[in-house]
């Protein structure tokens, strides 16, 4: 559903310490080394780089009023590691930004840019910045209007073939799964804006269109299975006009995180090429009765690119497939599909 891989950015002067230009000492490249070995020792063992321990951790510490500079978050290792907030969370009157959860990938922690050093801190689970302001790509439209708009965009894609082949294809799994009581949205985006309330032809693998699943997924599965099925979405881009056209919809809202928090093997995951790896963290987390999301497949390896404006383009996308996400899909069937649009995506069954 999305139009591309989200590949990460890693800017050149977002640390003075990191000088993109001084390449590492041989000291540090073996210090460097040893802790990535390290990681994928305890990865190849088995422990977990998320947990909901860990997300409940950090939510409690950014939960503080007044949130103090340094705050610390649990690692995969067991232990306790520090987080310093940057200067301007002491100014809580002229904040313009907000502290967020921010997960890192196995790629992340062991793959750094050229010339660029590891913090080498076993935690995945860490806090940082989201700005207050200019969150929204395009302009919004009014409540009216929006909701209009999602109205159009979810009767064209009820109505479509592709939906219509999507609940064949699920027909004959459902007696084999668990009961499910929940389908979870994991950023699929913000509705609101005039590009995607407009012309509804042009944007059918858009945000709306990925809302639009959710809830037709839920009605369905409440249908075949005479089970209530709650709709959860979790992005920190919806506005408050896009939270008011989903809670019309009846889906609910949730905080940053709590999504995960959420996750077990009753629910559904759905996510399309986040900025997060959502397939990760749900591969420690749970066993989901079903997960909609971009297509697991081998990653090609690329080397980091330098940008012609500084900084440097990561080789991984911001949701990577890891060894764990491969073994994960290994437990699930695989909905085969001719239809364009699903092509793009998996639709993943657990198998027992």
């Amino acid at each position: 559903m999305s139009d591309c891989d989200t590949f990460s950015l890693v800017s050149s002067n977002d640390n003075e310490e990191w000088g993109d230009e001084i390449p590492p000492t041989e000291s540090e490249k073996a210090s460097e080394a040893a802790f990535i070995a390290r990681v994928w020792e305890k990865y190849n063992a088995g422990v977990p780089l998320y947990t909901k321990e860990m997300i409940r951790f950090a939510q409690q510490q950014i939960s503080q009023n007044p949130l103090p500079y340094a705050i610390q978050v649990l690692g995969f290792d067991g232990e306790l590691h520090p987080n310093t907030l940057p200067l301007w969370w002491s100014a809580p009157s002229e904040r313009r930004m907000y502290p967020v959860l921010m997960f890192a990938s196995i790629e992340e922690i062991t793959s750094p840019a050229p010339h660029r050093i590891l913090s080498q801190e076993f935690a995945c689970v860490r806090v940082g910045g989201q700005s207050r302001d200019g969150t929204l790509s395009v302009p919004e439209v009014p409540l009216n209007e929006a909701g209009a708009g999602f109205e159009a965009n979810f009767q064209l894609w009820e109505q479509s073939e592709t939906w219509k082949q999507l609940k064949q294809s699920l027909g004959p799994c459902l007696a084999r799964l668990p009961e499910i009581d929940k389908i979870i949205g994991f950023g699929l985006g913000y509705i609101t804006g005039r590009e995607y309330t407009g012309d509804v032809e042009s944007r059918k693998d858009g945000p709306c269109t990925q809302h639009a699943l959710l809830i037709t997924l839920a009605r369905y599965l409440e249908q075949e299975t005479g089970r209530a099925v709650k709709c959860y979405v979790q992005d920190p881009a919806y506005s408050d006009t896009c939270k008011a056209v989903l809670g019309a919809r009846n889906i609910e809202v949730l905080e940053p995180e709590d999504g995960f928090l959420l996750v077990d093997d009753k629910s559904v995951v759905l996510s399309f090429s986040p900025n997060v790896p959502v397939r990760q963290i749900t591969a420690d987390l749970a066993r989901p009765a079903m997960m909609i999301w971009d297509r697991v497949v081998l990653p090609t390896e690329r080397p980091w690119r330098r940008l012609k404006r500084g900084g440097w383009l990561s080789p991984h996308t911001t949701d990577p497939v890891s060894p764990r996400v491969l073994a994960m899909a290994r437990e699930y069937t695989e909905i085969p599909s001719d239809d364009e649009f699903l092509r793009a995506i998996g639709v993943y069954v657990r198998q027992d």
